[in-house]
């Protein structure tokens, strides 16, 4: 857990962001649910700098992160040119389920070779959020973690093709 109160690291994430050379896209991953506030999101919009999603017992479900950082009231205060606007790029990490440690699941899914805990909820609001970025043009960065399901590739290879049917 940060020890700063949220506003403050809104405020020292948005100082760090500005003096980051241009040209790459920044992204931000926080796992501590008590940053994520609208002065975090504002920062991310302010600093140039595009938010990372993650599936992770710390965080809130994917649909609620996609709303605070993409819904109407972080577009309507992020400046013209931030990536929200410009097309910024989608990330999102799919690291573990909801109720695992990430040591219960390394147990339960070892050796990682089938899809031993599917979770159709999740992969459909990826698939969700993947062909809403695709359809503004936006670049996906998509990563599983083997300890999502029970085998990363094979995650991968069923999100993709529930993209593609």
């Amino acid at each position: 857990m940060s020890s700063m109160h949220p506003r403050q690291f809104a405020e020292a994430l948005y100082r760090f962001l500005r003096r980051l050379p241009p040209g790459p896209t920044y992204a931000v991953e926080v796992r501590d649910p008590e940053l994520l506030t609208s002065d975090f999101v504002a920062a991310l919009a302010h600093g140039g700098a595009v938010p990372g999603l993650a599936v992770h017992p710390r965080l809130p479900d994917l649909a609620t992160q996609a709303e605070r950082y993409f819904g109407e009231a972080a577009r309507q205060s992020a400046p013209a040119d931030s990536p929200l606007h410009r097309g910024g790029p989608l990330l999102i990490r799919w690291l573990l389920r909801p109720d695992l440690s990430y040591e219960a699941a390394r147990q339960r899914y070892a050796p990682f070779d089938a899809l031993r805990a599917p979770d159709p909820e999740t992969r459909h609001c990826i698939v969700r959020l993947i062909r809403t970025a695709l359809t503004e043009d936006r670049t996906v960065y998509m990563i599983a973690n083997n300890k999502a399901e029970g085998s990363s590739p094979l995650t991968l290879r069923a999100l993709a093709e529930a993209l593609v049917g």
